[in-house]
């Protein structure tokens, strides 16, 4: 999460199912996990439809191909 509006108590944090695990979004935090692990964001606590909302959460994501493994041992 590079940018983050609200506190902790307005949802919209990352979570892996499979581990049971929830990371609460701050600005300035980065999660990484293995793609394939069940994983999702939580909903924001905010008013649907409300065009005014303050709430703003943005990121930057980095994915990776297992065939990336491949491609570097031949080189």
């Amino acid at each position: 999460t590079t940018h983050r509006s609200y506190d902790a108590e307005h949802g919209g944090h990352f979570f892996v199912a499979d581990y049971g695990i929830k990371m609460e979004n701050t600005t300035n935090t980065v999660f990484v996990w293995q793609g394939e692990k069940q994983h999702g964001t939580t909903l924001p606590r905010v008013r649907p439809g409300d065009l005014e909302t303050n709430f703003r959460q943005c990121g930057l994501d980095f994915t990776m191909s297992h065939q990336l493994r491949k491609l570097l041992q031949r080189f």
